[in-house]
């Protein structure tokens, strides 16, 4: 026990995991940014996971090694005793790891897909955007969501609706959309 609380071992060990942590991660984010490889954290590659959002990654263990590393090292440089600097060392592996975590996490945040509901476009207008065939099939363009959205459409009548003819929607049924012209 008192050759691991030796300071200058100790000292060693954090200044070796710091650097080596460092430079594993950096080398993970270049890497892994550059080619595109980090939608599962380069975690159990060939393996059948579910890569949601996790808390134990690559990059949140390379996080806690490296804030072990370097905090544990910074607190014997302020020369603090060798249970005060492992004790800085935890506490500072632990934080770095839960910004590390809170990032990742606020990132996957940016890259969801919104969910859209087709039924809010009921009783709206749009437009015609090719020629539907009675009780035919057509495209129309209609404002969804704030955009203007272009959607295969079911003409609802019996008389064929000509291109870019103002169209209304009459129903949703099973995600497909039945319109009928606006005269």
């Amino acid at each position: 026990m008192n050759e691991i609380l030796n300071v200058s071992f100790l000292s060693s060990l954090y200044f070796w995991v710091a650097v080596a942590m460092t430079i594993f991660f950096v080398a993970k984010l270049v890497i892994f940014s550059l080619f595109g490889m980090d939608d599962g954290d380069g975690d159990l590659v060939g393996t059948d996971v579910d890569t949601g959002f996790s808390f134990i990654s690559l990059q949140s263990v390379l996080a806690f090694l490296m804030g072990f590393g370097w905090l544990g090292y910074a607190a014997l440089e302020w020369n603090f005793s060798a249970l005060i600097s492992v004790v800085f060392a935890i506490i500072g592996g632990f934080i770095l790891m839960g910004i590390s975590v809170w990032l990742v996490f606020m990132m996957r945040k940016l890259n969801s897909t919104p969910k859209y509901d087709l039924n809010s476009l009921v009783e709206k207008t749009g437009t015609s955007y090719t020629r539907f065939d009675s009780k035919g099939t057509g495209k129309i363009q209609i404002e969804f969501n704030g955009k203007l959205e272009t959607f295969d459409a079911w003409n609802e009548t019996e008389e064929p609706i000509e291109s870019f003819k103002n169209i209304k929607v009459l129903k949703i049924v099973d995600n497909k959309i039945f319109v009928c012209e606006v005269k």
